[in-house]
């Protein structure tokens, strides 16, 4: 399975390396463009593409959707999941953090704290 939250010149590697009978998620396009996509790699590795729109299906399947979400709360409480994080800031930095996911300059999750210990223990982390 190939989950592409960002579209442009590599998804039709990704195609291309899908297994047999894999799937290629279609997420946004953070790259700012559209890709295209081969059909015929579609077709000689029997995969699918599917088009995912997050917010509109928690919307329509609310239970199932908090499940999900609780799985994934469980996975990070354990370690499993672990987004990477490009910058953590204190709110009243949020023009800044705001400025770097614009200008598409994160390359993982731009964060807001209350707190300016959230920051202090955020770099200690980093080091």
């Amino acid at each position: 399975m190939v989950y592409d939250p960002v579209g442009g010149e590599h998804a039709q590697t990704a195609v291309r390396a899908l297994a047999w009978g894999g799937r290629y998620l279609t997420v946004g396009y953070a790259s700012g463009e559209i890709p295209k996509v081969g059909m015929n790699r579609l077709l000689v590795c029997a995969g699918s593409l599917l088009g995912v729109l997050w917010g509109a299906w928690a919307r329509r399947h609310p239970a199932s959707n908090a499940q999900n979400m609780a799985r994934m709360f469980e996975w990070y409480a354990r370690a499993e999941l672990r987004p990477h994080v490009h910058a953590v800031h204190p709110l009243a930095d949020a023009a800044a953090a705001l400025e770097i996911v614009m200008e598409r300059g994160a390359l993982g999750k731009v964060i807001l704290v209350t707190t300016t210990d959230a920051v202090e223990h955020d770099e200690r982390e980093e080091s």
